[in-house]
């Protein structure tokens, strides 16, 4: 349930965003383009560590969340507002995510090898 508010939740705010938006960009087709990669991509990496029971959950959802900071950071200093403090929170997010998807998959043995149970294989 909390699933669906959220997505309706952020359903609204993009959307109002987008709404308010559009009309001030000025090559709208690479601008509706990119709104529909960002949303699929941000679906794609809220749901994958829901359905997901390996042990490494709590990576999975920083890497997610790590790369969400980066679009939305990176999406609002493109279109929305030029200041160069988007752009810096951007970066740090970028290697933010670079740093844990590395711990990710320096661990990914040693997740791969976890059932589901609690035991290991």
């Amino acid at each position: 349930m909390e699933l669906i508010i959220g997505f309706l939740g952020f359903g609204f705010v993009l959307g109002y965003l987008i709404y308010s938006i559009a009309p001030l960009v000025p090559d709208l087709s690479i601008f509706i383009i990119s709104v529909i990669i960002f949303i699929i991509t941000i679906g794609v990496y809220f749901l994958t560590p829901s359905y997901n029971k390996h042990t490494g959950n709590i990576s999975l959802f920083a890497i997610g969340g790590a790369y969400m900071g980066e679009m939305v950071f990176a999406f609002i200093y493109k279109y929305i507002y030029s200041e160069i403090g988007f752009l810096l929170v951007g970066a740090i997010m970028t290697i933010y995510l670079k740093v844990v998807l590395a711990t990710f998959l320096t661990k990914i043995d040693t997740i791969a090898d976890y059932d589901g149970h609690g035991t290991d294989v």
